[in-house]
């Protein structure tokens, strides 16, 4: 069993990146977030969405001495944008900024994962985007984040948040799933995985 700690305080965010790991792994893990350890780190953040996944494992790194004692150490961060235009790192200032957002209009939500091995202290980057139509703030019982309100799968008019989670989850896959996978192959090596 592979140990890993996620670098993250985010309840979503950790659902979703841990599910990717534990359907795209060909080798046992045992996944982690910063809440399960009770550990903080700076909520400042700066540059680009790399930059961003990097800084969290730099950062963790500092906080917790027994980093080490885990196989990966996993940096996480998301941005958004319309489609084919460049990535905002703040969701909240791109919601400001494009308050014209029309319904229908085609938006990505862009995830950097920044995976750090201690064990022969190598890193593996991964990024990809998920694809989604802007929908308008719909109403909800659901307590998740915002956005997944505002958002529907391509095709769909219900909000990603609406989705359970096995659903929304696969759906994330079917975008960044074979990538996600190759790049887990290559960690599995770098960790000795038979």
């Amino acid at each position: 069993m592979k140990k890993v700690l996620i670098a993250t305080n985010n309840k979503e965010k950790y659902a979703i990146v841990s599910f990717m790991f534990q359907s795209l792994a060909k080798f046992e893990i045992s996944l982690l977030s910063l809440s399960d350890l009770s550990i903080k780190i700076s909520g400042e953040e700066f540059g680009d969405l790399s930059t961003r996944a990097k800084k969290k494992v730099h950062e963790l790194m500092l906080a917790y001495n027994d980093y080490s004692k885990f196989d990966i150490v996993v940096g996480v961060d998301d941005g958004i944008r319309l489609f084919g235009e460049s990535i905002n790192p703040n969701v909240k200032d791109f919601l400001k900024t494009n308050n014209n957002l029309n319904i229908g209009d085609r938006v990505e939500i862009c995830r950097s994962i920044y995976f750090y091995i201690p064990k022969c202290k190598k890193y593996v980057e991964h990024f990809h985007s998920i694809p989604f139509e802007y929908i308008g703030l719909q109403n909800s019982n659901s307590s998740c984040y915002p956005l997944s309100l505002m958002l529907a799968p391509i095709g769909s008019k219900v909000p990603i948040g609406n989705y359970d989670a096995n659903t929304a989850n696969e759906y994330y896959l079917y975008y960044c799933g074979d990538d996600l996978e190759k790049k887990l192959d290559v960690i599995g090596g770098m960790i000795n995985v038979k």
